[in-house]
């Protein structure tokens, strides 16, 4: 359910933003169907990598889902000095628009949130390592924008976006 200010919280794109970077994508079923349902919702997701399986890109190749994979070894240095490996090793997700509570909750517009830590999206971080996370959630307004937290997360997932896609083209459904 898109907010009144989901998204860039202006009102011009009314629909709600899932964005996550993530070294390594493997068997978490849960948050896979959960991108799925948010993509059939409306929602657009897009999603960095380092490592994803076979069957986590199959099943997040969808409608209003974008992958693409951050992970080269001869990448171009921007001072001209050579090439090097470039890669993601980043583990957050950022979610601005409407959230509910529950799916007969009504969406709270113009949440930005950030959910950020060591943890990859595998079974080996879930059940085996000592994993640690944060998150915080606050309300945006179309007057302030969004929050700061969410904002430098931003700014540093579109700089990843930007160096991902001058690598790969984004897999989409």
């Amino acid at each position: 359910d898109p907010g009144p200010f989901a998204g860039d919280h202006t009102g011009a794109t009314p629909r709600t933003l899932v964005q996550i970077a993530m070294y390594d994508y493997t068997t978490r079923s849960l948050i896979t169907e959960a991108l799925e349902n948010l993509a059939n919702e409306g929602c657009e997701v897009k999603v960095i990598y380092a490592e994803i399986t076979s069957g986590a890109k199959s099943n997040l190749t969808k409608p209003n889902i974008q992958l693409v994979q951050l992970d080269d070894k001869s990448y171009p240095f921007s001072n001209g000095s050579g090439t090097g490996h470039v890669f993601t090793h980043d583990k957050f997700l950022l979610i601005s628009g409407a959230v509910r509570a529950n799916a007969a909750s009504a969406g709270q517009p113009g949440q930005d949130i950030v959910q950020a830590g060591s943890e990859n999206y595998n079974q080996t971080s879930l059940h085996f390592n000592d994993e640690q996370d944060f998150t915080v959630q606050a309300t945006a307004s179309s007057a302030n924008g969004s929050t700061p937290v969410f904002t430098n997360y931003q700014l540093f997932w579109s700089h990843l976006w930007r160096v991902a896609t001058s690598i790969n083209a984004p897999t989409t459904g």
